[in-house]
């Protein structure tokens, strides 16, 4: 037996229910985003597994976008992989708390990258001769966030303590992402793949559609609450609080401006490591041959 179709007011009704949960949710907003990356060149997939370094544990990722960078079209090409977590506003704000950066964390932007590919390359950019100009996507100057939280709700305790802020929570789940994958390549990697695909680099994207506001306090005391597009944060990796990592929190109207100006990063990058190509393919690939051996 059948059951009698629904007639077409009840299911328009049902269709708007869905519909405005779907909104509720964020999940057009993921999409959206994942279409932009495509349109912008990159390759992008939702949904993404990646098993979590410190608990072991299979996680999601909303999506993983990656592009090969290769302008010199002769063989010099580098990868790079965004980890990217999509919080979708629901009436939030989030806010930065920031403060000028230390000179080391101006200095040395390696330190901040996930895994050990990636470090070596970044490493090769900073003393290279040519390299004048500070890699956006790292760049802690003048000032970077060391906070960042959801404003205006009422802190709650659980059985465990506090409850992770989501907008904090956010972050750490794009760390985590991004780690895992910058491991997993660290791992599995053969020496002579680096003359196929180049080096690749990961970086923890977090993507927020609603208000973002930075704050901080000068030296001369006086507060500044500023809406912003995007922000620096740097944040421990979960599971190891000396480890710090540079995440971008970005809202969708300068996501556009984010991706150009990592693109135009990676090609000073290339430009800047192109002398010593074949040093550092030769590093590389004598880090990836040890690891194996392990």
């Amino acid at each position: 037996m059948t059951g009698t179709p629904p007639s077409a007011g009840t299911a328009d009704a049902l269709k708007a229910k869905v519909k405005a949960w779907l909104d509720g949710e964020g999940y057009p907003f993921e999409l959206r985003i994942g279409r932009e990356l495509s349109a912008r060149g990159w390759s992008a997939s939702h949904a993404v597994y990646f098993q979590d370094l410190r608990t072991r544990k299979p996680r999601q990722i909303d999506i993983a976008a990656w592009k090969l960078f290769n302008p010199l079209d002769d063989g010099r090409g580098i990868h790079v992989e965004l980890a990217i977590e999509c919080k979708h506003a629901g009436g939030q704000v989030w806010v930065v708390f920031s403060s000028d950066a230390e000179l080391s964390e101006k200095s040395s932007p390696s330190m901040y990258t996930p895994g050990w590919i990636g470090q070596t390359v970044l490493s090769y950019y900073e003393f290279s001769g040519s390299a004048r100009q500070p890699l956006e996507w790292l760049n802690l100057a003048p000032a970077r966030g060391h906070g960042i939280v959801r404003a205006m709700i009422k802190r709650t305790r659980g059985r465990a303590g506090a409850r992770l802020d989501q907008a904090f929570a956010a972050v750490r789940t794009a760390i985590s992402a991004a780690e895992a994958r910058a491991d997993e390549l660290g791992t599995v990697i053969h020496a002579d793949v680096f003359d196929i695909i180049g080096p690749t680099v990961c970086l923890p994207v977090v993507l927020f559609n609603g208000p973002l506001f930075d704050y901080r306090i000068d030296t001369d005391g006086t507060e500044t609450l500023t809406e912003i597009g995007s922000a620096r944060l740097v944040a421990p990796t979960p599971g190891d609080a000396q480890s710090m990592r540079v995440v971008n929190v970005v809202t969708p109207p300068a996501l556009h401006d984010f991706l150009r100006r990592v693109e135009r990063d990676i090609a000073n990058l290339l430009d800047a490591v192109a002398p010593e190509w074949e040093t550092l393919m030769s590093e590389l690939k004598s880090q990836a041959g040890a690891r194996q051996a392990r």
